[in-house]
């Protein structure tokens, strides 16, 4: 028996029916595997551990034991020198008081750079001085408070705390 229509029916026929079963083959594979990423998803989020949360430590610096260089990041006369003064009023040893050696102004309130071996003492020094961007630099000798054009003062020294 032969095809009425003739073979190019036959060929358009069998190409659509080609295509339906690619498109519908092509769908299910997308849902399939957008099912299995929302699923992972889902299962990641039962199982996971609870995010650390950070430990009280009862570490008790000495604002004696802190060493501190006070750079102007500003063209502000004497910024430095009056920050440092306080500071060590407050305890802490000013090794430097300098412009900024990069010769640049910093925006914001200042910039708080540290080795990482003195981390502790960051903490220490950022409640004296306030809230600044930190940055550890590796080959940062000491802690470096660079004051920026954001900078007005620093804000009340904040109660002494009794290490045991």
């Amino acid at each position: 028996m032969t095809d009425p229509a003739g073979p190019a029916h036959a060929d358009r026929a069998g190409a659509s029916r080609r295509r339906s079963i690619i498109t519908i083959t092509v769908v299910s594979l997308l849902l399939f595997f957008a099912f299995w990423y929302a699923l992972s998803y889902y299962q990641a989020s039962r199982g996971a551990p609870a995010p650390p949360t950070a430990r009280q430590t009862t570490t008790c610096i000495d604002p004696s034991d802190v060493r501190v260089s006070v750079l102007n990041g500003t063209r502000r006369d004497g910024l430095a020198a009056g920050v440092a003064g306080q500071l060590k009023k407050r305890g802490f040893v000013v090794e430097k008081v300098a412009n900024n050696p990069d010769g640049q102004d910093v925006s914001g309130v200042g910039l708080l750079r540290y080795p990482k071996s003195e981390l502790p003492k960051v903490s220490l020094v950022a409640e004296h001085v306030g809230k600044l961007t930190r940055e550890e630099v590796a080959k940062q000798p000491t802690i470096t408070l660079v004051l920026g054009k954001g900078f007005t003062e620093l804000p009340a020294a904040p109660d002494e705390r009794a290490c045991d």
